[in-house]
């Protein structure tokens, strides 16, 4: 069975699942990229200089890196196909999405992982192909809500979802809304959560940073992500443990109500982080947390887990399905400092605890629920 991915971004994630179906098919992996969007998770190639279309072997080889090659390991062809814009209505793009159509036509399986404005021409153009369906976010994160694209998104996820094609939703919450509201469509809709994002492992080199910290709070900053809960907690934390070190990392923008809050406890790097200096981060903290108001599946706990720390997370979206309260990690009420002050407390009085935390992820990440290869029998299930 040949096999292409047709991945408009999700590259922490794609590369791994693409590596572990690879021994069970012929992959190909194909990033779908524009002109102005040139960053994703562990790819950054705002200055390279690439024309739209398929980019070739030499450029995809530059974008990846040896890292990522490394990580591949020539289990897989990876290709990198570049649009004009993001707009939905572009008569370029059309053209565009026509060509990679046609290319596709030569794959026995379309996997499409996550959507852009693209994925409806392209569906259109390749007609009577056998394809599967990965969706992300059935519906906006509160910080999105009003921007145009996503509106559309959730527009295009309802369709995806009542097609007859099969389609992969990453956490339960979101499964558990589609079998409520499409009853009819449950034995289309397979469940198959992400496992640990051990590519980000793989960063980590000389030239990463060792900046030690108690707490680690990453990703990209939007206001769902509960930041400012976080700071509140701290407050709290300091009447127990007054040097508590607590590290922001990531771009985005930080309400000032909360950067006002923010004292000599924090190290703030509001900017994009690159690889490298994230793997030095996340291995040089005790914890990380995320103090989300809502949240689907997060790929911030897997790569934590994949360095082997333990997250402090809301009961939340997809929280609840990876994390094993007191086992690896701590789950609390949604928007409640004092609920997450006291799992940080906790957390910080027993060093014991955290080591043995680490050993059970550590544990689950080589043969268990974290593992990749538990996915081999469900994706042997939905490309039949």
């Amino acid at each position: 069975m040949k096999i292409a991915i047709v991945s408009f971004g999700y590259a922490d994630t794609i590369v791994h699942y693409a590596k572990t179906i690879s021994s069970l098919h012929v992959v190909d992996l194909i990033f779908v990229y524009a002109l102005n969007k040139r960053v994703d998770s562990i790819l950054n190639f705002e200055n390279e200089k690439i024309n739209t279309g398929f980019l070739d072997d030499k450029q995809v080889d530059g974008i990846l890196g040896n890292t990522i090659k490394r990580f591949i390991n020539g289990t897989y062809k990876v290709k990198v196909f570049i649009n004009h814009n993001l707009k939905i209505r572009s008569f370029r793009n059309l053209v565009l999405s026509a060509r990679l159509a046609g290319i596709l036509d030569n794959y026995d399986i379309i996997h499409f992982n996550g959507l852009d404005a693209t994925i409806l021409p392209i569906n259109y153009f390749l007609r009577n192909k056998k394809r599967v369906f990965t969706i992300h976010d059935i519906k906006l994160h509160s910080g999105e809500k009003g921007r145009k694209f996503f509106n559309i998104a959730e527009s295009i996820c309802r369709w995806i979802i009542k097609s007859k094609y099969p389609v992969i939703v990453q956490n339960k919450f979101d499964y558990n809304e589609i079998i409520e509201q499409y009853p009819g469509k449950k034995e289309k809709i397979y469940f198959i959560p992400f496992k640990n994002l051990n590519i980000f492992k793989q960063f980590l080199s000389d030239n990463s940073p060792a900046v030690k910290s108690d707490l680690l709070f990453f990703g990209r900053i939007s206001p769902y992500k509960g930041l400012n809960y976080l700071v509140d907690a701290v407050k709290i934390v300091k009447k127990v443990f007054p040097g508590v070190k607590v590290i922001i990392a990531g771009s985005g923008n930080i309400e000032k109500k909360t950067m006002d809050k923010l004292n000599d406890n924090f190290i703030v790097r509001n900017r994009y982080i690159s690889n490298e200096e994230l793997a030095g981060l996340i291995t040089y903290t005790k914890m990380v947390v995320c103090p989300y108001t809502d949240a689907t599946q997060s790929g911030v706990v897997m790569t934590s887990f994949a360095f082997g720390k333990p997250v402090i997370a809301t009961t939340v979206g997809g929280f609840t399905d990876v994390i094993k309260n007191g086992v690896t990690g701590f789950l609390v009420p949604p928007r409640n400092s004092e609920k997450l002050a006291g799992a940080i407390i906790n957390m910080l009085s027993d060093e014991n605890m955290i080591s043995d935390m680490s050993k059970n992820i550590s544990a689950e990440c080589i043969d268990g629920a974290y593992s990749w290869d538990s996915i081999l029998t469900d994706a042997s299930i939905i490309y039949k």
